[in-house]
Formats: C-alpha cells, structure tokens, sequence
C-alpha cells in the first residue's frame, strides 16, 4: 500500500523507523499496529530492523531506501542491536518501557504541529544516555505498556499523556551528561574518542564501565544489573573516570580492593577481593572484553602469588612475578611455619608481618630469587657444621661457621642461624684448594696441631686463608676441614705476628729462644711484659728484639764458614778475637746475646 502524501510525515533527524511508523499511523488515526498490518509490514520484523520491513516502509510512505539508514536498530546475534555500525545488547537498549525529555517534548508540541509532530530521536533508546544533550535534563520513563497498545507506540502514547498531563516537566533539573554518555554520542556519530574504552565495541565498553564503577562505589559483590537506571548512570560516570587513566586507573582500583579485602575479612581470594567482576571476566568467553580481562590478569599475576602451572582467567601462568609463605614452603621443602620463620630471619619479610596469616604474606619472587635459590638448600648451625666434618670438635663450629657467614641478618641467635651449601662448599674449597701433594712427615691434623698450640681450629683457617700458614696437607683418612694437615711449627710465627699479647712459653717457641732465657730477659725488664700467672709478651716487644740482638747460636747459625770440621769452639773463638761484648750481663740474660749491627761490622754480612 503507497500512502497518500498528506498522510505522509517528514523524518526528522535521527528519528527511528518505528517511532516515524508510529507518528504516521497517528496521523491516519489507527495504532502502530494496525498500521503496519495495512502496509503489510510484520511489526516485529520492523521492530527488529529487518532489511526487508524498514524499505517495505518506505516504499509505503514514499522515502528514500537509506531514509533510516542510521537510525535503525538491527537485531543481531548473540542478543545484540546493531545501530549506526555501533553495537548494543539488548540490556542497554530501552525495550519495555518509553523514554522521552520532557523538555523535548514541550517544544516540539510547541511548534503548532499537533501530537504527531512529536518525535523520538534514535538516543532516547538507549539506556546510558541518561540525559538529553540540547536540555541537560534528565530522560524520564513514563510510559509503561499497557494491554490497549504497544510498548514502542511512541505517538499514540504521547497523546494520552498530553491528555492526561503526565509529562512531568516541572519533576525535572539539569544534570550534567556524564563521561560515558558522551562516549557513546561520539561513537555514534563516527568522531574518535581518545580514550581506554574505545579499545572494546561499545557494547563491551558501556558494560565495563558500568562493571567498573558499580564495583568502585557499591562494592565488588554487587550486580551491576540490578542496579536502578540512575544507579547505572552513576556506574557508568564513575567507571568511565576511572578508565580515564587507562590501565593505571584500573591497576589502583583493584589494589584498593586487595587492601580492603585483606583489612575486612582477612582473606585474598581473588571472587573475594575482585567479586563479580572477576566472574564475569572467568565466564564470559566473549573476546570484546580482553582488554579488562588481561589487565585483570596482569594484576593478579604481578601482585598475587601464581606462579607456573596455575591457570588465571583462562591463560597458564609462565613466570612468578610474586610469592607468598604458602607458595614458597613446597619449594623450600619446609612446613609453612618453618618456612615463615626462616623467611623472616633472612629478610625476606618483616617482622611486622609475622602474626598474618602466611597467605597474605607475599613478597617479589625474582629479586628474591637468590635468596629462595639459597634457602632452599640451607642448613642449621648443626647440620653445617657436620658438612664442613666438624662432628666432635663442638666448640669450634661457631667460630667456624662465623668465618662462612650465615644468611641471617640478626647473628646473635646461633641456634637460628642456616646457612647456603654453596658458602660452605665455596669456604670449603678455599681451604682444601691451599693444599699441595707431598710427604705428610711432620704434619698433623689441623684438630691435634690446633690443641698443640692452645688455639682454635678458626684461627688456623684463618692463617691459611690469609697466607700466613702456606704449607699444608691433606689427610685421607678425615673428610672435610679435618682432612687438613699443618705443622705446629709454622703455626707459632703466624700466631705470635697477630696476637696482641702472646705466653711466655709460645713466645720461646717463636723466637727459638729457651724458656730460661727469655724467662731472665723479662725478669730483668729487659723485654717488657704484663702479668705474672701467665706472663704475657706482646710481638711487637718480641720483633724489635729480635732484629736488635741474636744470640751465640744465632750468629753460629748464621756464619757457618767460621767454624772448622772438628772445631766447635771457633765461633767463640772468633768473637773473642773479634772483640765482641756481650749485650747484657750474662748473669741477667742467662745467655750470651750481641747486638745485631756490631755483628755485621765485625763478619760482614752472612754467607747465602
């Protein structure tokens, strides 16, 4: 059927083929309905889109085919519309109720062209619009569908309204149009917004922002579907600041869900901490929504303890950005509790973090890698002692053991301490590395010369480490730091060169001077000295003696030429020809001592 032209209405700009279908058939005096039975235009297919129903409709009114090219909601799959190339869902779109801008609507009627000059444009549809953009006011829903008409018969409900003064325009105030409804006039325009949300179609990016702010302002456990229309508008507002900022604005939103999560219910789940936006992001497999969805899982991988093998939100995990106690202790192969604690002597938590609970307890699993790496194969003070081989010499594992250093930070507490195999392995080869082969003649284990000398096994490694010891073996019958072979003899000079105060009897062995001798030397002030049970000698006192004075085995020693085959007393003999006084009385030495220099004016220097 082709209308009659005076029946024929203009189409106003960016009104919709209903809303027009409807004010014709107000014009010709029927309902939507009964109007479209007349064209042979099936109601639904037209209310859907179809291809076949808009042009059927326009041939009928006398219009051009692409009349509403722009403005016609196509049905698609996946309950979806399809307007201006911009996709909604069905959610977003106004379906069962009408929605109209009083103010529109006033000046409309205004214009002297009866009801049917009142016209619905194409964003009065749509529910994130929540205001009119040439009034600033709020659209109302004031049509309900009733039994005598339908639900999208905009004409004939505009009439009845006029008659009965429902409008409302006195119930509204301007409201300032909000970031997403913006957003979504852009889009539909074609005009590009430089903003996160044009990552998604606009379907995917009204309902994040939506999602988004709903968590922000009621909480992450509340749908954003059963929220009211001025709800959702305020959702949307909020949601679309926040994507403002891009993913950062997302990354902060959801560590204020972690710290709020963790201070009310001590929990960190992630449905607990991120609610329903997580679900929806674990459920929906629709990949309009991959931008949340991998910054979602962005922040779960890099603030929450998954590491390799998990699965978060449909991807498996390929590197551990964190840990928590929980997660390390299989690693460690150590029980939560022990775990913690050792976590906690190293460093690797606070302390203040040791009344929560070890799940919450998470730190950054790569700078920490070494530090896991080495725990993991760390002993106790006992159990390295025993890899070092120092089974019963228990008073030397502590000094020992301070040599390799443990990985605590406090090191008072010697029962707490653990320490790396690869530091024991390492101190362990420092030493064994000093040996050479050779004759073990003379040498004892390093346990028996230690005793010998009155000194801890530590101070020996400690000469041998620094070069002060450097002829050393191995013994094949102990293992570890007891397979390690010195001489008594070598040990006394390094001990009397760093030792502040050293007895009189090892000051005897170092200077190769007899006990009654040197005995005498201090009795008479000669060398000085502290205390008297033991008396003690400082090296010092000993060195300069030494280099002053020798004594008649020393020069003897020392200048082998001057004494014949069978001839024992030419030494004497030479020093008495030479004219050689002794350096003290010899009732106060109680040996023969000379000073060094008139020794060397009288030979010369000693033969090579």
């Amino acid at each position: 059927m082709i209308l009659h032209p005076s029946f024929v209405l203009a189409v106003m700009p960016g009104e919709t083929p209903v809303g027009y279908a409807s004010r014709v058939a107000l014009r010709i005096g029927c309902s939507l309905r009964t109007f479209c039975n007349r064209i042979d235009v099936p109601l639904q297919a037209l209310l859907e889109g179809a291809t076949d129903a808009v042009a059927l409709l326009c041939r009928s009114c006398q219009l051009p085919n692409d009349t509403f090219a722009d403005t016609t909601f196509v049905a698609s799959s996946g309950r979806r519309l399809l307007l201006a190339g911009q996709m909604f869902s069905v959610d977003q779109i106004s379906r069962h109720t009408l929605r109209i801008c009083p103010a529109c609507i006033e000046q409309q009627l205004g214009n002297g062209g009866g009801i049917h000059a009142a016209w619905s444009p194409r964003e009065w549809h749509i529910l994130p619009l929540h205001v009119c953009d040439q009034h600033s006011e709020p659209m109302l829903s004031v049509f309900q569908d009733g039994p005598s008409r339908h639900r999208q018969d905009f004409a004939s409900a505009i009439e009845e309204a006029v008659f009965k003064g429902s409008l409302g325009r006195e119930e509204t105030e301007t409201v300032p149009e909000s970031g997403l409804g913006h957003h979504v006039r852009w889009r539909l325009r074609g005009i590009e917004d430089d903003h996160w949300l044009s990552r998604q179609p606009l379907y995917a990016a009204i309902k994040t922002a939506e999602m988004i702010g709903t968590a922000a302002v009621h909480g992450v456990s509340q749908k954003w579907m059963d929220l009211g229309l001025l709800d959702r508008f305020e959702a949307g507002r909020v949601g679309y600041d926040i994507l403002s900022d891009g993913d950062a604005g997302l990354r902060r939103l959801f560590a204020d869900f972690q710290r709020d999560q963790n201070a009310e219910t001590n929990s960190s789940g992630l449905l607990s901490t991120f609610g329903r936006i997580y679900v929806s992001m674990s459920q929906w497999d629709d990949v309009a929504y991959d931008p949340l969805r991998d910054v979602l899982r962005q922040h779960i991988v890099e603030t929450m303890p998954f590491g390799p093998g998990d699965v978060v939100l449909g991807k498996e995990v390929k590197d551990r950005r964190i840990h928590s106690v929980r997660t390390v202790a299989p690693e460690l192969g150590l029980a939560g509790v022990t775990a913690h604690k050792r976590l906690r002597f190293i460093g690797v938590i606070d302390e203040a973090d040791a009344a929560s609970f070890r799940s919450q307890i998470t730190f950054d699993a790569q700078e920490h890698a070494d530090d896991i790496r080495r725990l993991a194969s760390a002993l106790q003070r006992a159990e390295a002692g025993r890899y070092l081989g120092l089974r019963r010499v228990y008073e030397d594992v502590a000094p020992i053991l301070d040599m390799v250093g443990s990985m605590n930070i406090d090191k008072t507490n010697l029962i707490d301490q653990v320490y790396a195999k690869e530091d024991l392995d390492a101190f362990l080869a420092s030493i064994l590395s000093k040996a050479s082969l050779g004759p073990t003649a003379g040498f004892e284990p390093i346990a028996k010369a230690s005793r010998r000398v009155r000194t801890g096994i530590a101070n020996v490694l400690d000469m041998i480490l620094k070069g002060e010891i450097t002829d050393i073996r191995l013994s094949p019958a102990h293992k570890g730091i007891m397979s390690v072979m010195v001489r008594k003899q070598d040990i006394f000079p390094a001990l009397v060169a760093r030792r502040p105060w050293i007895t009189l009897t090892a000051a005897a062995k170092a200077t190769n001077i007899r006990d009654v001798a040197l005995t005498a030397l201090v009795r008479n002030n000669i060398i000085p000295s502290k205390g008297v049970s033991p008396v003690m000698l400082q090296p010092d006192d000993l060195d300069v003696f030494t280099r002053n004075y020798m004594t008649r085995w020393d020069v003897a020693r020392e200048y082998r030429s001057l004494r014949g085959p069978k001839n024992r007393f030419s030494i004497t003999k030479a020093i008495a020809i030479a004219g050689l006084e002794p350096a003290f009385d010899e009732r106060k030495s109680f040996f023969k001592f000379y000073r060094r220099d008139e020794v060397l004016a009288a030979f010369g220097p000693p033969p090579d």
